[in-house]
């Protein structure tokens, strides 16, 4: 099986296809994917770059890239629509995510469909410190976490909807994204 990684704008917005978002909100979410992780121009290269696991501290900054990216999205007013989406993508489906520990609905489903298409797509890309995981190995992770990271339903989906997709090659996985 590929373990091409895919889009998270293009994979976020085909599962909320299926899900029957209608093209404004889709339209929305493509453009939330682009910005979510806007806050991390404010996190050090040396953190962002490290090739091995991050300490406690480069951890701690990075966890504040979603609150960072609220910050600047708020200095353009035609880019605030797109901070519930950019402030709550680390969250956690049982609230133990960050920043706000908000939980289950609350959370925006934009912001859910991102973090599932980025988890994916880490878990599918190699990385210094581990192989990427083939697109099988990915869904049963993304299933692991169902109630706890993923609200179950849309695990479920995603799982389903990649597992329904033609696998994809390294070349056409790089020409979704573009």
């Amino acid at each position: 099986s590929s373990s091409a990684s895919m889009d998270r704008g293009i994979a976020g917005s085909a599962l909320g296809r299926r899900l029957g978002m209608d093209e404004k909100e889709l339209s929305s979410l493509e453009r939330a994917a682009i910005f979510h992780d806007i806050g991390k121009i404010q996190t050090p290269d040396d953190v962002l770059l490290k090739g091995e696991r991050l300490s406690r501290a480069e951890e701690e900054q990075m966890r504040s890239h979603p609150v960072d990216g609220t910050e600047i999205l708020r200095m353009a007013p035609f880019l605030h629509r797109y901070i519930p989406v950019v402030r709550a993508h680390h969250e956690w489906y049982n609230g133990e995510g960050y920043p706000d520990g908000i939980r289950g609905d609350e959370i925006p489903l934009g912001a859910q469909l991102i973090a599932l298409a980025d988890a994916f797509d880490a878990m599918t890309t190699d990385r210094p410190y581990r192989e990427a995981l083939s697109t099988e190995e990915a869904i049963e992770e993304i299933l692991q976490f169902r109630g706890t990271q993923f609200s179950p339903e849309l695990a479920d989906a995603f799982a389903k909807m990649v597992r329904e997709m033609p696998p994809m090659d390294k070349a056409t996985s790089r020409n979704m994204a573009l």
